[in-house]
């Protein structure tokens, strides 16, 4: 179903606790862009890896505003291949796991001889 959709949605009402949700690295490994009413990091975080945008939670019509700037001229296109180079650069398991041995090794090789 991911390869066929055109956009993941992210609806929370407003209030939740709003960490980055499983869901949207889904979306993003298919090269699908994602539409969010998570406040804080994951608004901050789509924006600035360019792909996805935000919408109010509990709010419509900011949900229809956000839907209509998705679709507007090649946006969600240009969204799409974002959504897959985010995905790649900070969520990948591959580049997650890599990197959290790298700082295990580092943690231990820097702690040796201290008791």
């Amino acid at each position: 179903l991911l390869h066929v959709s055109a956009v993941g949605l992210l609806a929370y009402e407003a209030g939740v606790p709003h960490e980055i949700p499983n869901k949207m690295a889904e979306y993003l490994s298919a090269g699908v862009p994602v539409i969010s009413s998570l406040p804080g990091f994951t608004a901050d975080w789509l924006v600035r890896e360019g792909c996805g945008l935000s919408y109010n939670a509990n709010d419509a019509t900011s949900l229809v505003g956000a839907i209509t700037s998705m679709f507007s001229g090649d946006r969600r296109d240009a969204m799409s291949l974002k959504a897959r180079q985010a995905f790649r650069a900070h969520l990948d398991a591959e580049k997650v796991y890599a990197d959290m041995i790298l700082f295990m090794e580092n943690l231990v090789l820097s702690k040796k001889g201290i008791d």
